[in-house]
């Protein structure tokens, strides 16, 4: 599935979080949240993700509550600008994990 018919898919709402993701390799890359959907996330990194890849987001809140962890896989990156990269992320699952 190519990256508008994803986007026809699910209504995404703009958001602004901070989040982390952690590779299968446990190295942790910072993401900045652009959007939301029930799908999964637009996130911005300062390096390039591979599409396919599994991984675990978890968004930092800005309160004493826990981190929200989610499992999601990298659909697709393209470089918005220099050292900018904008990836979609596939929540995939659901519910709570």
């Amino acid at each position: 599935m190519g990256q508008s018919e994803f986007q026809r898919i699910c209504e995404r709402y703009a958001a602004s979080a901070t989040a982390l993701i952690e590779l299968s390799d446990y190295r942790k890359v910072p993401v900045k949240i652009q959007n939301i959907s029930l799908k999964g996330v637009g996130a911005v990194t300062e390096r390039p993700l591979r599409a396919g890849i599994s991984a675990v987001l978890t968004l930092i809140p800005h309160t004493e509550e826990s981190p929200f962890k989610k499992s999601v896989r990298v659909m697709w990156c393209k470089k918005v600008r220099a050292g900018k990269w904008l990836s979609g992320l596939e929540f995939l699952s659901q519910g709570p994990e």
